[in-house]
């Protein structure tokens, strides 16, 4: 009777782990869908991605990594756009650079990031997208991105390139920026020349002013001798 109890428990113990998992993969979602960063917005961890939720798609997540505590709020109005509103709270700075203006309050920082996306994946071509964080806030986690998502099988490989505070702050620079420093500067030259070719033209201008003057008061002054000449 013992034995035949200790091989009923033995085969109980051999099956449940199995009902266990199976009844464990029933109510497991078949798709959860795209991850979202720590900042907000749909990502790994701390890289954005290409991938979008379903329009229509509203997301509010809390973090809290030292110094960060985050709260964000996602939305997807469209397929091919996100918004996040992100509220901050940077918990080894005061509010103020003045103490006893500060207190107890900590640094706050409230900003708005923007992810579109440009191409839509196919058989052969990633899906690609451009994103702006913090875009209008204080520009302390200001950055430009562009990333691309491909999915093989089962495995979903992002890449892509960043500027600002996905870069660092000190390492890359914006190119954007940098295409605007070089407009600038070639307008600045192109202002330049045409300031000097118009005060050239007015110094030009200025001198055949001055000869018809001269010139109408030879006329006024020859006509006057004719004139005397005649009486």
């Amino acid at each position: 009777m013992v034995i035949f109890f200790r091989y009923l428990i033995s085969l109980l113990l051999f099956f449940i782990p199995f009902s266990i998992s199976a009844s464990v993969e029933d109510y497991l979602p078949r798709d959860v869908g795209p991850t979202s960063t720590r900042y907000g917005g749909i990502g790994l961890i701390e890289i954005p991605t290409a991938r979008f939720p379903k329009e229509g798609n509203l997301r509010l997540g809390i973090t809290s990594s030292w110094p960060y505590e985050v709260t964000a709020l996602t939305a997807t109005p469209f397929e091919w756009m996100e918004a996040t509103y992100r509220y901050t709270e940077i918990k080894n700075q005061l509010y103020s650079d003045i103490p006893s203006f500060s207190g107890n309050q900590t640094l706050k920082d409230k900003g708005f990031d923007f992810r579109f996306r440009i191409m839509k994946e196919n058989r052969f071509l990633p899906q690609v997208a451009v994103g702006f964080r913090d875009l209008a806030g204080t520009g302390l986690f200001a950055g430009e991105y562009i990333v691309a998502s491909k999915r093989f099988w089962d495995l979903d490989v992002t890449a892509g390139l960043g500027w600002g505070s996905l870069a660092g702050k000190t390492t890359f620079s914006n190119p954007l920026i940098r295409i605007g420093i070089t407009l600038k500067e070639c307008l600045k030259k192109k202002l330049k020349i045409l300031e000097e070719e118009t005060s050239r033209n007015k110094k030009i201008q200025d001198d055949l002013n001055q000869d018809i003057n001269e010139l109408s008061q030879e006329t006024d002054s020859l006509v006057e001798e004719i004139d005397k000449w005649q009486t």
